[in-house]
């Protein structure tokens, strides 16, 4: 599965956070994939690639 997600620093803590959450008051990631969520997968630092792969694909979009 890939998804994005936010983390947040927190001193020495990680809260991971799911950004398309239905309940505002349910934001962790926990929360929203509990039966599909795994930890041991998360991949870090990969944020800037999977949204330049967003803008290509809206770039290329606005040029047809």
């Amino acid at each position: 599965m890939n998804h994005l997600f936010i983390v947040i620093h927190n001193g020495n803590d990680r809260i991971f956070v799911e950004p398309w959450s239905r309940n505002p008051e349910l934001y962790l990631i926990e929360d929203n994939w509990t039966n599909a969520y795994d930890p041991t997968y998360n991949i870090f630092g990969e944020a800037d690639m999977w949204m330049s792969e967003v803008n290509k694909s809206k770039a290329a979009a606005l040029l047809r």
